[in-house]
């Protein structure tokens, strides 16, 4: 059950960085918009890459690994939709600084929730 979860969340979490970074280059058929497209798509699917590694490494993390990358793809989403409607376009790029430290907070909360819930599995009541 847990690995279903984990494979749909999997796929939920790497397709919407996909379509999200696909936007600005529908109808451009160049190879370097192609090559903008894969950076763009490593970019916003970089935390939920990291954590799919871990799920991956580790069968204990994986069991909590769906929340933490839907929470992603939820950030991911409501960030994008805050850059188009109300970041002004010249300052579009430079807001996706902050989108990696609102990342790493969450795939840091996920590895927290993830250490405290062991700690407390492990402790003798």
């Amino acid at each position: 059950m847990n690995t279903r979860r984990f494979a749909a969340a999997v796929v939920l979490a790497l397709a919407v960085p996909l379509c999200l970074a696909a936007i600005p280059w529908l109808g451009r058929s160049s190879a370097g918009a192609l090559g903008l497209l894969a950076l763009n798509w490593l970019y916003m699917a970089a935390p939920q890459l990291l954590v799919v590694l871990l799920g991956l490494l580790s069968a204990r993390f994986r069991a909590f690994a769906a929340l933490p990358l839907v929470l992603l793809t939820l950030l991911l989403l409501s960030f994008q939709a805050w850059v188009w409607w109300w970041v002004p376009a010249r300052e579009g790029s430079l807001a996706w600084v902050a989108y990696f430290p609102l990342a790493l907070a969450v795939v840091l909360l996920a590895l927290f929730g993830q250490f405290a819930v062991r700690k407390s599995s492990t402790t003798p009541q």
